[in-house]
């Protein structure tokens, strides 16, 4: 993914695939607005429970280190679900 990949990205969805005991699976997905296919995909395990923290860590890990700022307006977390809207930070 390059760094022009990166400032189209609008938003982030996690959803968790599987779970197995404490050990889950989440599929994470980086989109564009107006854009069926994502920019990037992943899949991670993680053994114990996802919060927002380690979603982000897992982004950082699939992008890289990215320039993405997290708008906490319009962060989506449930269950086994988060969608977060994201925009390049241009400061950098």
């Amino acid at each position: 993914m390059t760094r022009n990949d990166v400032s189209r990205a609008t938003s982030v969805t996690a959803v968790r695939a599987a779970r197995d005991g404490h050990m889950e699976s989440w599929d994470l997905l980086v989109r564009s607005l107006g854009q069926d296919s994502p920019l990037a995909a992943d899949t991670f395990t993680w053994n114990g429970p996802v919060d927002r923290g380690v979603i982000l860590r897992q982004l950082e890990v699939v992008l890289g280190r990215v320039d993405l700022m997290i708008d906490p307006d319009a962060t989506h977390l449930s269950e086994g679900h988060a969608i977060f809207r994201v925009h390049a930070n241009r400061e950098v």
